[in-house]
């Protein structure tokens, strides 16, 4: 609104209606002066297009009388014309424009701008343009207006700093994304690098402010940017939708494909373009390559209008929970940017048909699509970031937890085989022992062999889960208490978001619950044993109870070895141990469960 003020309060002058047009040559001497006759002239009825009329000749000549008054540094502004061109005041020429630098596109007033001085005395003559080129488009393009140098300036200040301001940012955030990001965010960053200076180009291309503060960047190499940004957009935003977004979908993956051989074919023909304009001293002689590529393009932009549509749908598809659960919450984001780009895009076309007015949106509708995928972008990195220190801590934990585990390996199995060989000796020097020290070598071997097995099961932790571990707690407690002529019975209640157990964890649990049952079978007399498992989100419980008179050795938990062991190893992993004679014998032990 403020804009759109301060740009009623100039003075320029539009030249809309008024304008004649002459459809076949006039001679034009080399210092400039052109014989003009008042034949063959037609005037342009209200509003229409400056642009050729005629295939019939490649030279267009416009004429429009100037008013009988001009201000001082008076100017001619001209947004952008297609092919060579000359300005004439009389018969005089005072401006002319080479072939190189005069290719424009249809609506692409972001080409370059010319300002062309009137020369003293210029009121009440007859302003003349020529135009020479084979394009069917040439002319020129918009309504050319009576300005001054200073107020031409002001207006492009006005209308083109918010533009080349959010072109600027997206160019910084793209330099700050490539830079910044390492590890495995760098192929995101990438991505995001090439969306977010493709944004840049785009932005950037539609003001005319750039003529100002970029001039060493030529027409051509402007519209092969705009080219490239406009081919390499919609590749990079779906590469960047393939990265964040977990669901996979056929169509997806071929709308990128689609997008990338069509944005090189489009980038290749811009290429084509950009040398002949640079090299092609003609315009005639570059009209076919032009006319090869507005018609790719044009066809390109129908790919992409379709590939926006299936995108979407896809994002609307996922956001109703059609997709992964982690995805519902990624597309209604991603769909908050698109809405907003879509909005700004249609309010563009209603202007374009003069039901409405206002400033080109498009360009904030670009700042709201990469707002909501750097949303995106930061969540996934912060994920990213935190899976990384919960794999680090996990890693530490694993290896805490395989040291003590050889170390208990190395006490246990090491303590066994010791026994073993000092009974074998003793059993050798003495025969009357041996067949005492036999039967306590093979007690001491079952021992092992169940110490090794029960290490090897911890050690698997791929293959252990909650149900085969209570299922071979329930074998071991069946094997060992039912053999000795009492009943056995084992309830497990495991929750389907506990974590999976981890090598000390079944490590300790299987040997918790073999001391306690070997408890049982040497001090309680008992005649029935019955264990519950009970598996949570965040911690296990484990009890152990009979019906005899009671386990452990007189002294209780402080002075039973096997109550002892069971007691450090349960607290070594953080968790807690107790003990108790009610009617029987009580052991219970609760483990944290690291996620």
């Amino acid at each position: 609104m403020l804009t759109a003020t301060l740009l009623a309060l100039l003075s320029s002058t539009p030249l809309e209606d008024g304008w004649s047009w002459h459809q076949t040559d006039f001679p034009v001497s080399a210092d400039g002066r052109v014989t003009l006759t008042n034949e063959g002239w037609e005037p342009l009825s209200e509003g229409a297009s400056l642009r050729r009329k005629s295939t019939d000749d490649a030279t267009m000549w416009l004429k429009h009388a100037l008013p009988s008054r001009l201000e001082r540094d008076s100017a001619l502004a001209l947004s952008s014309v297609i092919g060579h061109f000359e300005v004439f005041v009389g018969d005089e020429r005072i401006y002319q424009h080479p072939p190189k630098q005069g290719v424009d596109g249809k609506g692409m007033n972001g080409l370059r701008w010319h300002l062309v001085p009137l020369p003293e005395g210029a009121e009440g003559k007859d302003l003349l343009v020529r135009v020479r080129s084979t394009y069917a488009l040439a002319g020129i393009q918009g309504v050319p207006q009576l300005t001054t140098r200073a107020e031409w300036f002001e207006t492009l200040v006005l209308e083109d700093t918010p533009r080349f301001v959010i072109g600027s940012v997206l160019a910084v955030l793209a330099l700050f994304l490539f830079v910044a990001l390492r590890g495995d965010d760098r192929k995101l960053a990438a991505w995001f690098f090439v969306y977010a200076l493709s944004a840049a180009t785009y932005v950037i291309f539609y003001t005319r402010l750039k003529q100002v503060l970029l001039p060493f960047i030529t027409p051509p190499v402007w519209l092969f940017l705009y080219t490239l940004s406009l081919a390499v957009l919609p590749a990079a935003y779906l590469f960047i939708v393939d990265t964040l977004f977990t669901t996979r979908s056929v169509w997806m993956a071929r709308l990128r494909r689609f997008q990338l051989w069509s944005g090189v074919v489009v980038v290749v023909i811009a290429a084509l373009l950009w040398l002949a304009l640079e090299l092609i001293d003609s315009p005639s002689a570059a009209s076919p390559v032009g006319l090869i590529y507005f018609g790719v393009t044009s066809l390109h932009r129908v790919g992409l209008l379709v590939t926006a549509t299936f995108a979407a749908a896809m994002l609307v598809r996922w956001s109703l929970g059609k997709g992964e659960r982690a995805d519902i919450e990624r597309a209604r984001i991603l769909l908050v940017g698109i809405g907003l780009l879509f909005v700004a895009i249609f309010i563009n076309v209603v202007s374009s048909t003069g039901l409405a007015g206002g400033p080109n949106w498009v360009p904030w509708g670009m700042v709201g699509l990469t707002l909501s995928m750097m949303t995106l972008a930061q969540r996934s990195w912060r994920e990213s970031r935190e899976r990384a220190i919960s794999s680090e801590k996990a890693l530490t934990i694993r290896a805490q937890e395989k040291e003590a585990m050889l170390r208990d390996l190395h006490d246990g199995i090491g303590t066994v085989t010791t026994n073993i060989r000092m009974l074998a000796e003793l059993g050798q020097r003495d025969q009357k022992r041996a067949t005492e020290s036999l039967a306590t070598i093979a007690e001491l071997s079952s021992e092992g062999i169940a110490e090794l097995r029960t290490f090897i099961q911890s050690l698997d932790e791929n293959q252990v889960d909650w149900p085969l571990l209570s299922a071979e707690l329930r074998r071991f407690g069946g094997q060992l208490i039912e053999s000795q002529g009492m009943q056995f019975q084992l309830d497990a209640e495991l929750s389907e978001g506990a974590p999976p157990p981890t090598g000390a964890v079944t490590l300790a649990l299987l040997r918790i619950f073999r001391e306690a049952l070997t408890n049982v079978v040497k001090h309680s007399r008992a005649k029935e044993v019955r264990a519950r498992l009970v598996v949570a989100a965040k911690a296990l419980t484990l009890e152990v109870t009979d019906d005899g008179e009671g386990g452990g050795s007189a002294g209780g938990l402080d002075t039973g070895r096997g109550l002892r062991n069971m007691r450090a190893r349960a607290e070594e992993l953080g968790g807690q141990f107790t003990f108790a004679r009610e009617r029987g014998a009580r052991v219970a032990v609760e483990l944290p469960l690291v996620h």
